[in-house]
């Protein structure tokens, strides 16, 4: 995912229930800033809570673990370690307060992007403009319409994606806990044991796929 940030201006991540999705765009929030003199990452979520609970609450559990102190002061959806080199959070539904993010260096998270309304996204758009800006939406494929399900099919050209199943994660794989808080095994055989395999449940949440409606 770090990868799929550093090399594509737009990345898409979808992902089934408890795959990191999360926690990598935490990673991203901290490793964007640490490696540029001059840069502004911008988290968006559907809500203020997600914003302080998803990412920025890993992220500042990532910078106080850090192996070496990362400077600056690290506040509940703000991080400034200089006043041209700072992460913010926040939620809106309303373009007008997305309009002006241009910057040197821009890092754009897009948190439980499905909830994300589309005229935000239409907002974005001019952000991508001029400078290194970079954007990336991570989602649950829980919708068949709006900006991320059209990452996957009519702007495909436009996005890298990555998609992340159950049986790709390691606690599936192995039968057994290997990074506590992923998806488990006993998750997904009881997610098919009581809704079927063929279930939208299971597509979106175990599957990662598009519902069939």
């Amino acid at each position: 995912i770090i990868e799929g940030i550093r090399d594509h201006n737009r990345l898409a991540v979808s992902g089934c229930t408890g795959s990191s999705k999360t926690m990598a765009e935490a990673m991203a929030l901290l490793w964007w800033l640490m490696s540029f003199d001059v840069a502004r990452v911008i988290t968006i979520a559907p809500s203020l809570r997600q914003v302080e609970m998803n990412a920025w609450g890993y992220a500042k559990t990532l910078y106080r673990n850090a192996r070496v102190p990362l400077g600056g002061d690290f506040l509940t959806t703000n991080w400034k370690i200089k006043d041209d080199l700072y992460a913010i959070g926040f939620s809106t539904d309303d373009p007008e307060k997305i309009k002006g993010i241009h910057g040197k260096n821009d890092l754009i998270l897009l948190d439980d992007a499905q909830g994300i309304q589309q005229n935000i996204f239409d907002a974005l758009r001019n952000a991508m403009a001029g400078g290194n800006t970079h954007m990336a939406m991570f989602f649950n494929k829980n919708i068949v319409s709006g900006e991320c399900y059209d990452a996957y099919h009519s702007k495909r050209k436009l996005y890298h994606v990555i998609s992340i199943r159950a049986e790709d994660t390691p606690n599936v794989k192995q039968g057994r806990i290997v990074i506590p808080g992923m998806i488990t095994k006993e998750f997904v055989d009881e997610s098919i044991d009581t809704f079927g395999k063929d279930s939208n449940y299971v597509r979106v949440m175990v599957r990662d796929e598009f519902p069939t409606e």
